[in-house]
Parts: C-alpha cells; sequence; structure tokens
C-alpha cells in the first residue's frame, strides 16, 4: 500500500466528493486490522515561479538600487528581511512562556494570495518615493 494523497473541493453539503469516498473506501478495506493515520487540511493555492523572480528580480533588486541611491549599501537577503519586517502580514505565535507574540510572516510560509498583497504593499510605498515598478505578469502563473 502506497501513501495516498488527494486534493479535492469538498462538496456545499460538508462532504466528499462521490470518486473520492468510493476511492477512500477501497484504500480503507486494504488497510483493514492495520493502524493508519488520515489528516486533512485547507489546500491553499501556492504562488508560481514567476512570482519568485519578479519579487526577487525586480521588487528586491530595485529597493536595492533605491537604498544604494540614498547611500544605504546592502545585501538582497538583508532587503529581503527588511521587507518583511516592514511591509509582511503578521503571524500569531505562542512562546515558550506561553504568550502570543505577532511576528511578520516569511514570505515562503505565504500562499499566493498573502504574497500577492504583500508585493502590493511593497510596491505602493515604493510608489510613494517615485519609484515606478515594471508591470507584473505573474499573479496568474
Amino acid at each position: 500500500m502506497n501513501n495516498s494523497k488527494f486534493t479535492f473541493i469538498v462538496t456545499p453539503e460538508g462532504k466528499l466528493p462521490l470518486g473520492i469516498a468510493k476511492h477512500l473506501t477501497q484504500i480503507l478495506s486494504e488497510l483493514a486490522g492495520k493502524k493508519a493515520t488520515i489528516e486533512l487540511k485547507e489546500s491553499k493555492q501556492k504562488r508560481g515561479c514567476n512570482a519568485n523572480r519578479y519579487y526577487w528580480g525586480v521588487i528586491v533588486c530595485t529597493v536595492r538600487a533605491f537604498l544604494l541611491e540614498q547611500g544605504q549599501a546592502k545585501s538582497l537577503e538583508d532587503v529581503h528581511e527588511e521587507l518583511i519586517a516592514v511591509y509582511s502580514p503578521t503571524i500569531e505565535i505562542i512562546g515558550f512562556d506561553g504568550r502570543g507574540r505577532f511576528v511578520p510572516m516569511r514570505s515562503s510560509k505565504m500562499d499566493k494570495d498573502q504574497f500577492y498583497k504583500y508585493c502590493l504593499n511593497i510596491e505602493s510605498a515604493l510608489a510613494t518615493y517615485g519609484v515606478v515598478l515594471p508591470a507584473r505578469d505573474y499573479y496568474n502563473d
């Protein structure tokens, strides 16, 4: 028995689609008497490679060049960290002491829509300094 992974849309009634339900029933019968694990989680659409290329090749490089013009020499990674600190949505984490803290979400954890909004926030901020970025076409990749 191989590991099985299914991606599907739950019906409006909150049920499995018929084909998935039948397939799962078959798999469960093969696992009769054995220990099994089922994990269900919401599947979020990930961003594509074009979004990452646009971010690193256009946004981060443009911000770095802008900062250099202002006399601030920074690496691409340092610029990325600054952008995350200022423009990323925040998430709550629970520390070792049990207290919640809000921290910037890492871009690698953002789904497609969160990353798009993150980039828009940066683009809007740059526009206030007169920096206009090339048109983006990554959203639909």
